[in-house]
């Protein structure tokens, strides 16, 4: 009892290593009370790792230790405070809840990594657009100025004179109109 008592005052301190070594001393003392094993799994699930998946897999494995030592006082309410609630009913309680616990753990980070992958996209594309729209700015800023023609083409040089257009083919007279 006084390593028990120990753990749980170490708990209280926030000592939670302590409190762990303490437990295993009263188990390796009296192998025959599960009481430690459950004060165990506690600390597993509520301080050492709480809302870890290691943590909820390291409680449901001492939980799960506990229901497997059960004895027949365990399936009475140990404190006579209502609801009636055995200690092997709070172990099962305990090991469901880890379960579930688990689980939205790992679906939450699914979604963070979703999200993160999400985001990082938008700013691709958003820095895409940036790109596109500076583009855009210089290429209106060139035709304000004259160095870029409106479709994009290269404006003439200063004092270059324009090119003639191309003349028209001229038809062979045969290929002519007939004259009336």
């Amino acid at each position: 009892d006084a390593h028990m008592g120990l753990g749980v005052a170490l708990r209280g301190l926030e000592d939670y290593t302590g409190a762990k070594a303490e437990y295993k001393k009263a188990m390796e003392i009296d192998k025959k009370r599960t009481d430690y094993i459950f004060n165990l799994g506690v600390l597993e699930m509520d301080y050492l790792n709480p809302g870890t998946v290691e943590g909820f897999d390291k409680a449901k494995g001492v939980f799960q230790k506990f229901v497997k030592n059960a004895t027949a006082d365990h399936k009475v309410d140990p404190d006579k405070k209502g609801p009636q609630r055995s200690w092997l009913q709070k172990a099962e309680d305990r090991i469901a809840l880890c379960e579930k616990n688990k689980k939205q753990l790992i679906e939450a980070e699914k979604a963070m990594a979703e999200m993160e992958q999400l985001a990082k996209e938008s700013a691709a594309r958003e820095a895409e657009m940036k790109r596109q729209m500076e583009k855009a700015k210089e290429l209106e800023k060139q035709e304000e100025s004259g160095a870029v023609a409106p479709d994009g083409a290269e404006a003439p040089a200063e004092g270059a004179e324009e090119a003639p257009a191309p003349a028209a083919e001229e038809k062979p007279a045969e290929e002519a109109a007939p004259a009336e």
